[in-house]
């Protein structure tokens, strides 16, 4: 080979590696990435947050976990598929690790870019993410590119998600909240498999919040806004033996202790069970003694019926169960409305159901209807509520219940009492019963709920049973006959059984 031939060889190999290393360099310079803060403010607070984010080729690309932790939104990860999950209540939306496909419930979205990857956590691109998942925030959320900015206003609710993760020793359900609570405006516990949570001045979503998708502990959650106060019911799928509650500056978190992280013998599970087995029934016949309750224009009197009525209960009961059943009084006597839940208390009762006979000025009205503990505002809740609460005039010390006609000293008797939902669950296992054997019509629709003193104070479910209305020349009749007595106690007989069969199915 010629010199010159051999110069032209390695001027060439010099001219096609230069090219070679300029394209190199012009796809580093085209792939850098910088490191930056996305500033994250909310509406009416001086807090900032701060998310980690990269810029490469100019886009913002936003971690995905941080992201969620600013939203106060729940967070997943399973670092061995490399994906992530944002919960929004029961909603998920699942990102993979360099795939622009995201899946937010059973839709399948398109990213215009893929995320990535770095130090094992998922980076958005987050213009073209909030594109596709704003309308499913609860809260509105506006990026400013240019600033690095998001502006974050919350909606009227202030718990906003739910997440559960498990622990070494059991499980950790954490409640995502946009104002700190404090630790007494928190109520919580576990009733055959339920884990109910009562937050006072909590705001939720209920249609967000519900959901039925299975999780490692939880198989569904229920929420239930009441006016000054959120409740939320989680069916547990394992066996808990302890809690412990407590509020953080954006977040409630309840830490559960399962069974299968120690050694529980089977005494301790015996005992633990037996604890919630229903076993042992209060009835308590409305009024008595100086407390005649309404009266009928044939003169026969609400105590009269709702005695008889009680005590025919109570044969059903000890006749067909192997119930403990005890009425408040099995005698014409008067009772104080505080001594028949102190009396179900000291008892050990797992029920309490209270009878009673309506009465109103509309001659026309009729019907049974069943009632819950609750502030009521309804005409008709006022009306049932204030007549069955006047008998404390004749009682020895009517100003010891002066605090009881307040609405916070109410919602503070439902929040405290874990078995509002139980009780619920019976009156409208009741309210189906009762038309099933008295059929006569239901007065109004579903469960009422109104301030009854009678049901303050009893440490379990408990209802208040309207059984027909003496007022009703028709409805009269009928509570003057043995034979529709007889009716009415078999339905209330037939629902205890319900009951008990469903609530003691998980218990084991």
């Amino acid at each position: 080979m010629s010199n010159q031939n051999c110069h032209f060889c390695k001027f060439t190999i010099i001219l096609i590696l230069v090219y070679i290393f300029a394209g190199m360099k012009s796809t580093e310079a085209q792939s850098h990435i910088t490191k930056a803060w996305i500033n994250v403010r909310y509406a009416g607070s001086t807090k900032i947050y701060q998310i980690p984010s990269l810029i490469k080729d100019n886009i913002i690309y936003a971690s995905l976990k941080d992201f969620a932790g600013a939203l106060n939104l729940g967070f997943f990860s399973n670092k061995s598929k490399k994906k992530e999950v944002v919960r929004i209540g029961s909603r998920s939306i699942k990102v993979t690790s360099y795939n622009p496909f995201i899946l937010v419930d059973d839709k399948v979205y398109q990213l215009a870019l893929n995320p990535i990857e770095s130090n094992g956590e998922i980076f958005v691109p987050l213009s073209h993410f909030l594109g596709i998942t704003a309308v499913y925030l609860p809260q509105k959320v506006l990026f400013d590119e240019n600033r690095l900015s998001l502006s974050v206003k919350f909606s009227q609710y202030n718990i906003v998600a739910v997440d559960i993760s498990k622990r070494e020793n059991g499980y950790i359900v954490t409640l995502k909240t946009t104002k700190q609570f404090k630790n007494s405006d928190i109520a919580a516990s576990i009733k055959h498999n339920w884990l109910n949570i009562t937050v006072y001045g909590g705001k939720l979503d209920s249609a967000s919040l519900f959901t039925k998708i299975k999780n490692q502990i939880v198989d569904q959650i229920l929420p239930f806004q009441f006016k000054k106060s959120a409740y939320l019911s989680l069916k547990l799928n394992k066996k808990v033996l302890s809690r412990k509650v407590y509020a953080g500056e954006d977040e409630i978190v309840i830490s559960l202790r399962t069974l299968s992280s120690v050694e529980v013998t089977g005494d301790i599970l015996d005992k633990q069970r037996k604890k919630w087995i229903i076993d042992t029934i209060i009835i308590d016949p409305g009024h008595g003694g100086r407390q005649p309750g309404c009266i009928g224009k044939t003169g026969i009197k609400e105590k009269e019926i709702t005695l008889d009525i009680a005590k025919r209960l109570k044969k059903l009961l000890e006749k067909n169960t192997n119930l403990k059943v005890l009425l408040t009084h099995e005698i014409d006597k008067t009772m104080g409305l505080k001594e028949r839940t102190q009396f179900a208390n000291k008892n050990n009762g797992k029920l309490f159901i209270s009878i009673h006979v309506n009465a109103t000025t509309n001659h026309s009205a009729r019907g049974f209807s069943t009632w819950v503990l609750g502030h009521g505002k309804s005409k008709q809740a006022l009306q049932v509520a204030e007549k069955e609460n006047s008998v404390i005039q004749f009682e020895d010390s009517p100003e010891s219940y002066k605090d009881f006609g307040d609405a916070a000293h109410i919602l503070n008797a439902i929040a405290n009492s874990s078995y509002q939902k139980e009780s619920m669950d019976l009156a409208q296992i009741v309210n189906k019963e009762m038309k099933k054997y008295t059929k006569i019509p239901m007065w109004g629709k579903g469960v009422y709920q109104a301030g009854f003193y009678v049901l303050i104070g009893a440490a379990m479910p408990r209802i208040l049973i309207e059984t027909a209305f003496l007022s009703n020349k028709y409805e009269e009749r009928l509570l003057r006959t043995r034979s529709f007595r007889q009716k009415v106690a078999m339905a209330i007989f037939k629902s205890i059984k319900i009951f008990k069969k469903k609530y003691e199915q998980g218990i084991g």
